[in-house]
This record gives C-alpha cells, sequence and structure tokens, in this order.
C-alpha cells in the first residue's frame, strides 16, 4: 500500500499524474473546421436560393460550379486541414512549448 498512499490514506504526491497541455492542434483545427463549416454550408445555402429562385449571372453560376464540384473542393479542405496541422506542430516545437513542464506548482 506504500506507492498508492501514507497511513493516513491521502495519495503519495509523486503518483498523480501530471497534467498536459492541450494538444497545438487543437487550437488550429478548431477555428479552421468553422470556417470551413460556415463555407460549406454557406456555398450549400447559396445554391439552394439560386435553385430555387432561378438567379443567373456570374456569381451565381460560380456558385452553382462549386456547389456540383464538391468532390474536389473536399481534396483542398482535406489538404488546409493537414497544413494547418502541420504548421501548428511545427510552431509549437519551434517554439519550445513540448519542453514545458505544466505541472510545477
Amino acid at each position: 500500500m506504500a506507492p498508492f498512499g501514507d497511513q493516513k490514506g491521502t495519495r503519495v504526491r509523486s503518483m498523480r499524474p501530471k497534467p498536459r497541455l492541450p494538444p497545438p492542434y487543437n487550437m488550429t483545427i478548431t477555428p479552421v473546421s468553422v470556417l470551413v463549416a460556415i463555407l460549406v454550408g454557406g456555398i450549400e445555402a447559396l445554391a439552394l436560393v439560386a435553385d430555387k429562385l432561378e438567379l443567373d449571372g456570374w456569381f451565381w453560376d460560380g456558385v452553382a460550379a462549386l456547389n456540383d464540384n464538391f468532390g474536389s473542393l473536399g481534396f483542398l479542405i482535406i489538404a488546409i486541414f493537414a497544413a494547418s496541422w502541420l504548421v501548428s506542430m511545427a510552431i509549437y516545437r519551434l517554439r519550445g512549448y513540448d519542453a514545458i513542464d505544466p505541472a510545477t506548482p
């Protein structure tokens, strides 16, 4: 029982797990996810409006083209996610954030 506590039943301080810093990509991927969701939802909504109201013009033709080619747009979205993750990991390591001990009192 010694490694889990002393005679009073309290935990040994050295056995506590150290809290970890949040992964660096969380602060990057979350805003990118929000922007992608707004972009995709906006394209879908504009395409629906253009279809129901039978709108024409260069803008609405562009929206229709984007809406018809979501497969290609998906590859671009994946590339944006991968690039943002790689950049955030590089910044995290270059600035030395991985060497910070978050458990210091």
